[in-house]
Parts: structure tokens; C-alpha cells; sequence
């Protein structure tokens, strides 16, 4: 079962899958790798032997890896196959499913159009879906995950969730889809923070009712930024690159098999989107330089939001939860950041960026990200091996 959850601090609970074989080592990256090589010698190789390890060692069949400073690359490559039917290696230009780091494309859209004064983000949900049966929480309530809706994810079992994905929906039979949850509401609007897939589908149907496309607006959207490969998928399009998914078997001696069918239209504009991990980088300095919304809008993004009580929503064990508009917002090493992570059938992704020193790091995995300790191991070294490189070139 596909689920959204709070990106991993340390650790992303993932799957264990075949991987290429010794012959195949380590996949480089293209042109656009190559002109982006680290300088600062053979540094990098420390990240480089996390790759290929969790390659030979049958962890992950494939994954790309870009470290990202601003609008500097300091190191992109890919590693693996993106098919292993037909042995394609993985590569700067493989596309992959990104799940919940749709999210924040979909909160930057939302404040976009708030900036164009299409909508205001204390607009009652029913001034754009006037049937909703809750009509009167906010679209910021949705944007921080505080509307007190339920998550349609998790309000049903994992065979039927997976049963249910199968089938394309057009948005407002997803918005039927979200209405008909039991429960639909687990609080009231701002008393308290619930994740929910539901409140992002929602927003996708707004800015539908208020563009004509969902899909069309991100397109837009996204194009002044020069992002080729990153837009709301479609499992019928034919993409030049795309990335195949897997799950696991390890019991079998395949040790894999094809991830389930998944109509990207089911998760909308939770977490329906495809990217390359170059370009999740791109999209964060463009963000965070002010390309993307304006200073106030990406102020909002990157505030913790608060209950109506004035009060930071705790966890189950009183933790704080940092979360703004799409992004978690919990510290790296004691300095500001942004997290995201992603995981729907066959794919896991995961995007940290260090606010201060612009530094990001995206990670995509074609393996499917329901608690797979490998897949898990592999993000924990990967994310360990940066840091040190990181801290031993800079200082």
C-alpha cells in the first residue's frame, strides 16, 4: 500500500530487490554527468562505492543520485539498470515515479495562482467544489495537512487500495473518491495535523476547476524553469527514459517482480508526478532562489504551520511536527531544511536540501517502498556518504 509518509530523518523504509549483476557494475551517467564531474578529485568515490555496492549486492535493481549546490552540480550518476528485462542502464535521463514530493509542485501551484489572485488560501474548499461534504475548511489547511481530513490511503486495506489504484479516475470521480472515505473528517479544521493524501487530491481538482487542467497548469508552470522530464505522469504516455518499477520476492530465486499497475490519476496531485533526481535538484534552487513564487509565498511554504490554537502540532510522542506547504521542514545537523520523500508502487524517492548552503541531495530508487531494510540501508549509506564528502571538501 502506497503510503505518503513523513520523510525519513536518517532512514527510508524500503524493500530489498535483485539487482544488476557484477558485470554490469556501476552505471555512469551521460554528457550532462560528464560535464558535471566533482572537482575535487576522487572525493566522490566514497558515494560512488555506496552505489555500486548496493548494485552488486542485489539491494536495489537501479537508482540516480545527484548532489546539487545551487545551480552547481557536484555529482550525478546513475547506477544499476532501469529495466532488467531488457538490461537498460540507468541513467541521468531515467524518469522515475516521485510519489509524495509531488506535493510541494502542487503547494507552489496553489500559491502561484494565490499570487495571480485566482484564489485566496483562506477560500473555503466550497467556493471550488461546492458539493464537497466538508465545505468549509481552507485551502491553506489543506496545503499544511491541518483540514482534519482523513487520508483515502489508509482508510482501507492494503489488497484494496491496491485493487483500487489500478483504475484511471478523472479528477472529480477522485474527489468522490476522497468524499466517500470512512471516516472522511478525524478532526476539526485546524485543531489538529493529520497527513492526508486527501486534502492534495482535493487541491488538484481547485486548480482544475479554476484552469481546465490540473496536468496542462503544471506544464505551464513548470516550463519557464526548463524542466524536461518533470511533469504530472501518465502511465499511457510513451516517455523516452522511463524507469521501470519493482518489487520484491526475496524469497524466490527471481528475487524480483514487476510492481503492481498503477493509475497515476488515483494519487492526482498528491503524488502522481515523474522526475529525474537532476531535476528535483534544479527545482529546489530554483525554489529557493526565488524563481518559483514570490518571497511571502515561499515564506508560507517553509513555515512551520501552526494549529488554530497557536500551538505546533505534536506527535504521538510529542515530537514537533515541522511541515509547511508540501514540505517537512525537520533540520539537518542543526541547520534549516527542506525534506521531501516519495514512495508509490516501484519507486521511492527522497529530496533534502540544506537551506543555508543550498545544498541538496535527490535520491530515486526503482524498488517499491514498503519496508524493504535494504532499500532503507541504501538511503541511510548514500545520505551518510554525501555528508562526509560534503564536510571533508568545504571545511
Amino acid at each position: 500500500m502506497i503510503k505518503y509518509s513523513r520523510p525519513m530523518k536518517a532512514s527510508v523504509s524500503r524493500r530489498t530487490l535483485l539487482g544488476a549483476t557484477a558485470a554490469s557494475g556501476v552505471v555512469a551517467t551521460g554528457a550532462l554527468a560528464k560535464s558535471a564531474a566533482p572537482a575535487v578529485g576522487d572525493a566522490w568515490n566514497a558515494v560512488e562505492a555506496v552505489g555500486q555496492a548496493a548494485i552488486l549486492s542485489q539491494a536495489v535493481p537501479g537508482m540516480q543520485v545527484c548532489v546539487r549546490r545551487g545551480d552547481a552540480v557536484l555529482f550525478s550518476r546513475g547506477f544499476g539498470l532501469s529495466n532488467l528485462e531488457t538490461r537498460t542502464a540507468m541513467d541521468a535521463k531515467s524518469v522515475f515515479r516521485i510519489g509524495s514530493v509531488t506535493k510541494e509542485f502542487t503547494a507552489a501551484l496553489v500559491l502561484s495562482l494565490a499570487e495571480k489572485g485566482r484564489l485566496q488560501l483562506d477560500d473555503p474548499l466550497g467556493r471550488f467544489l461546492p458539493s464537497f461534504p466538508v465545505p468549509a475548511l481552507t485551502l491553506g489547511q489543506l496545503l499544511t495537512h491541518t483540514s482534519g481530513l482523513s487520508n483515502y490511503t489508509s482508510t482501507v486495506s492494503a489488497q484494496t487500495y491496491l485493487e483500487q489504484s489500478r483504475q484511471d479516475r478523472s479528477v472529480q470521480e477522485m474527489v468522490e473518491v476522497v468524499a466517500g472515505a470512512e471516516p472522511l473528517v478525524v478532526s476539526e479544521p485546524g485543531a489538529a495535523w493529520a497527513y492526508s493524501n486527501s486534502g492534495y487530491v482535493l487541491l488538484g481538482a481547485v486548480i482544475e476547476s479554476i484552469t481546465g487542467s490540473y496536468a496542462q497548469a503544471m506544464a505551464d508552470f513548470l516550463r519557464p524553469l526548463g524542466l524536461q522530464n518533470t511533469a504530472v505522469d501518465d502511465g499511457r504516455e510513451v516517455i523516452d527514459g522511463r524507469a521501470s518499477g519493482y518489487v520484491a520476492q526475496p524469497e524466490s530465486s527471481a528475487k524480483f517482480a514487476n510492481a503492481p499497475y498503477a493509475a497515476m490519476s488515483y494519487a492526482g496531485a498528491s503524488g502522481a508526478m515523474r522526475a529525474t533526481a537532476e531535476e528535483l535538484g534544479l527545482w529546489r534552487s530554483a525554489l529557493l532562489s526565488g524563481r518559483v513564487v514570490s518571497a511571502d509565498s515561499l515564506a508560507f511554504m517553509t513555515t512551520p504551520a501552526r494549529l488554530s490554537s497557536g500551538s505546533l502540532p505534536t506527535d504521538d510522542a510529542g515530537s514537533e511536527i515541522l511541515y509547511g506547504a508540501g514540505v517537512y521542514l525537520d533540520p539537518m545537523e542543526g541547520r534549516p531544511a527542506l525534506r521531501g520523500g516519495g514512495a508509490v508502487q516501484g519507486f521511492v524517492a527522497v529530496c533534502d536540501t540544506v537551506i543555508p548552503t543550498r545544498l541538496t541531495t535527490a535520491i530515486l530508487l526503482n524498488v517499491d517502498g514498503n519496508g524493504a531494510p535494504g532499500g532503507r540501508a541504501v538511503m541511510r549509506d548514500l545520505r551518510r556518504a554525501v555528508r562526509d564528502v560534503v564536510a571533508a571538501t568545504t571545511g
